[in-house]
């Protein structure tokens, strides 16, 4: 069976109960153009028209919000990484294994995490050889950052869409087989 995880839509309450953003700061975070696609989501907003959430947003919200509780100086920042995340897959030029958009990398290449400091972020992958002077160096030898589990929001976020929607595509196994079933290493 196909896994169309990323076909589905989602109202604000569903994303906000995935998330645990409130859909008052989602709807603020619309409102100043901060969600990547925030026009091209589905529905006005207001009352008798429902907004509805792709798969993407619901992650991008999701590390948005794992990155404010981390520490980042601003929403912008914050969404800003998130967008990247969920909305940009594998770049040829990054030494990184592949990701699909708007996942960890695969299992087998450990988990992902996202590194903030400022404007600038990093989407990498634990592994023996990532150490803090690295992650530095990819944010343009920054003075700090914060780091993010985005493998453990990411299984989080979709281990509540599947409960809430009972549906079994969204459980975070089937996601990645779904996405990396066909690279396998």
């Amino acid at each position: 069976m196909h896994n169309n995880f990323r076909y589905r839509q989602f109202q604000i309450g569903v994303a906000s109960q995935a998330t645990g953003v409130s859909a008052k700061t989602i709807t603020n975070w619309l409102d100043r153009g901060l969600i990547v696609g925030g026009e091209n989501i589905i529905g006005v907003g207001g009352p008798g028209h429902r907004r509805l959430f792709s798969f993407g947003n619901i992650i991008e919200i999701g590390i948005g919000g794992a990155i404010i509780d981390a520490g980042a100086g601003s929403a912008a920042d914050a969404l800003k990484a998130a967008n990247r995340f969920a909305h940009v897959g594998w770049d040829a030029g990054e030494v990184n294994p592949e990701r699909a958009v708007g996942l960890p990398f695969a299992e087998r290449d450990g988990t992902t995490y996202i590194v903030v400091a400022g404007g600038n972020s990093a989407i990498l992958p634990a592994n023996p050889h990532l150490d803090v002077a690295e992650a530095s160096r990819r944010l343009g030898d920054a003075d700090g950052f914060i780091t993010v589990n985005a493998s453990a929001v990411f299984e989080r976020v979709t281990a509540s869409l599947q409960y809430i929607t009972g549906d079994n595509a969204f459980h975070p196994l089937a996601i990645y087989e779904a996405a990396y079933s066909g690279n396998r290493g």
